[in-house]
């Protein structure tokens, strides 16, 4: 069965990076902005999942510019190329759409049986790799948006950039764990 047609064009011409991009949320939006006609780049950390994801994506919109790239998103000179190259891959030199999905939980466990190690990478992937990933996609970007969406939540905290370059959404569960655990280290 071929692939379905464009769903419109609304992304032509525009350029995204989508972290977590290789299952997931990520997934989803990398496949809808290829098929609407951005440019995409999908970041993962394994690169086995990045060939198959890219693979999928390419077969689902055969006709979209796709691109993966193995990097971790916690790693301001990985994200950094890895936003450049996104950026090459498109028809401006510039990043337009930065989704960043990237996220773990912690491993599957009940929290009374998480350990501090294992909580450390969550917040790390969860809370640096958003804040790292916008931060090298902003730089990049002139006059445009920067959407970082979770694999956890819907809504959304909007910090804005003094230069109106883009907006950082933070999903609320990420700042409410983040205003916790500030609480449960005061005196």
């Amino acid at each position: 069965m071929p692939p379905p047609p464009p769903l419109t064009s609304r992304f032509q011409g525009r350029t995204a990076l989508v972290t977590g991009g290789t299952s997931g949320i990520g997934f989803a939006a990398a496949l809808r902005l290829a098929r609407e006609g951005a440019a995409v780049t999908v970041v993962s950390r394994d690169a086995d999942r990045c060939i198959h994801a890219q693979q999928a994506l390419r077969d689902a919109a055969p006709n979209a510019k796709i691109q993966a790239i193995a990097a971790d998103t916690t790693d301001p000179h990985a994200m950094a190329e890895a936003v450049a190259q996104a950026a090459a891959l498109g028809t401006t030199g510039r990043l337009d759409i930065l989704v960043a999905a990237a996220g773990i939980d912690g491993e599957g466990k009940d929290v009374l049986d998480l350990d501090p190690d294992t909580f450390g990478k969550v917040l790390d992937v969860n809370i640096r790799g958003l804040f790292v990933a916008g931060q090298a996609a902003a730089r990049n970007m002139t006059g445009n948006m920067t959407a970082c969406t979770s694999h956890s939540s819907s809504r959304a905290t909007a910090l804005r950039h003094d230069g109106k370059r883009c907006r950082f959404l933070l999903p609320d569960d990420r700042a409410t764990l983040v205003e916790k655990s500030k609480r449960a280290v005061r005196p």
